[in-house]
């Protein structure tokens, strides 16, 4: 695991990406990165839509909990970033799942 927050470049960023064999991320930037240099994905989605905003690809592996009926809500949009639910959505999200998907993809 490799620590890089605040001590790279975008340029940087790409090039410590495309060294790497999976990338465990939330729905960012570097997400996409990935993606458009061919390392693999597990992305935890929350409010947002992943089938407008995910990872495209079968190498990819989004996890979202969609059987809430507030996903997506799209509050990842809002300034204030609020949440009636608590952020269930990403809450409920567990190590089991991203750990099986991790086993799956490397």
């Amino acid at each position: 695991m490799i620590n890089a927050v605040g001590k790279t470049s975008i340029l940087e960023l790409a090039a410590l990406l495309e060294r790497c064999d999976l990338l465990i991320t939330n729905d960012t930037g570097p997400m996409h990165i990935s993606v458009g240099i061919g390392t693999s994905v597990v992305a935890l989605f929350g409010p947002s839509d992943h089938e407008v905003f995910g990872p495209y690809g079968k190498e990819h592996k989004v996890i979202q909990k969609q059987e809430l009926d507030c996903v997506p809500c799209g509050n990842h949009t809002a300034r204030n970033h609020e949440c009636d639910r608590n952020h269930e959505c990403m809450k409920e999200i567990t190590v089991k799942e991203v750990l099986r998907a991790i086993e799956e993809r490397l």
